[in-house]
């Protein structure tokens, strides 16, 4: 974030959890602000990590306008009522130009695609939309975002972020100990090829607010 701004600014992290990220961000330079749904996480992240991170949804986002440099929301999309609403409450609080770092498993997948509906993000009842890059952009063009990067390959993610064969609803079935045979034979060699097609378990980005 620091290289694509060029100085630490003022953060929001949507969906901070127990504040871990916020806090390295902190540490980092940034002046960080956080919201998160679960009371348990916001009480940790306030009284253990002195953080200032507030008890709002994604979709109802209570800051004022043009008030953040950067906006991130890690693993969080998937799980919203509402994206485009989630989006558009982004858009109004980031200054124009502002940076927005999403990141949310990848619908093509080469994990998905070897696994089908064994592969476990396909919870309905956890993830209620799931995205291919192509989707995710359409989504984030037509919510007032620009300037989109895809970060291939992708840097800190290894091979088990790349692919990880142990992420499946049925580890005994017959497809998911071919996919982990085949996982570690070619994932140690190939994980950054696997990254570079856009086959990586994640997609991780940049978007600017137009």
């Amino acid at each position: 974030m620091i290289r694509r701004l060029g100085k630490p600014g003022r953060l929001l992290e949507i969906g901070a959890g127990a504040g871990l990220f916020l806090k390295e961000a902190q540490n980092a330079g940034w002046e960080c602000v956080g919201t998160e749904i679960m009371e348990a996480a916001v009480q940790f992240a306030r009284d253990r990590l002195g953080l200032d991170v507030r008890k709002q949804s994604a979709e109802e986002l209570a800051l004022p306008d043009e008030s953040f440099d950067a906006v991130a929301m890690l693993e969080v999309i998937e799980h919203l009522w509402d994206p485009r609403r989630a989006l558009a409450a982004i858009r109004k609080i980031l200054r124009p130009g502002g940076l927005l770092v999403l990141t949310t498993p990848n619908f093509n997948a080469f994990s998905r695609l070897v696994l089908g509906d064994q592969w476990a993000v396909i919870s309905p009842r956890e993830h209620l939309y799931y995205f291919t890059a192509a989707t995710l952009d359409r989504l984030l063009v037509e919510s007032g975002f620009t300037g989109i990067e895809h970060l291939y390959p992708q840097p800190g993610y290894g091979p088990i972020q790349t692919i990880d064969a142990s992420h499946t609803w049925s580890t005994a079935s017959r497809r998911a100990r071919f996919y982990s045979w085949i996982s570690a034979v070619l994932v140690p060699r190939a994980y950054r090829v696997i990254q570079r097609i856009g086959r990586a378990d994640s997609l991780v980005l940049f978007a600017r607010r137009r």
